[in-house]
């Protein structure tokens, strides 16, 4: 899980990543803010990976265990070639929406 100590909604572990964080791609056109309920890090990607929300590089995102997490991509799309013949994106906040005013339920 990623972390951010400057750049948060309410509890660091929810980062919001703006400007500089979000890469130009047709994907994020538009995009001014994302926001991040629990959200965590490609540590490891394939060569065609292209990162679209990255962590700052000021020193103040971490992984969970505190280390630093310069650069990290939260979201990436996957566009040469290891996604078959379609393309793929993968975000990797682990609670979406699920901290939200927008909360979804589960059906009894």
């Amino acid at each position: 899980m990623l972390r951010d100590a400057d750049e948060y909604v309410g509890e660091i572990f929810w980062p919001y990543y703006t400007d500089g964080n979000l890469q130009p791609h047709p994907i994020t056109d538009g995009v001014n803010r994302v926001e991040m309920y629990a959200g965590d890090g490609i540590a490891s990607a394939p060569a065609d990976e292209i990162p679209l929300i990255v962590t700052d590089t000021d020193g103040t995102a971490t992984w969970l265990n505190g280390t630093a997490a310069l650069g990290i991509s939260g979201m990436s799309a996957l566009d040469g070639g290891t996604a078959g013949r379609g393309k793929l994106v993968v975000i990797t906040d682990t609670n979406l929406l699920g901290l939200s005013r927008y909360r979804w339920r589960r059906p009894n």
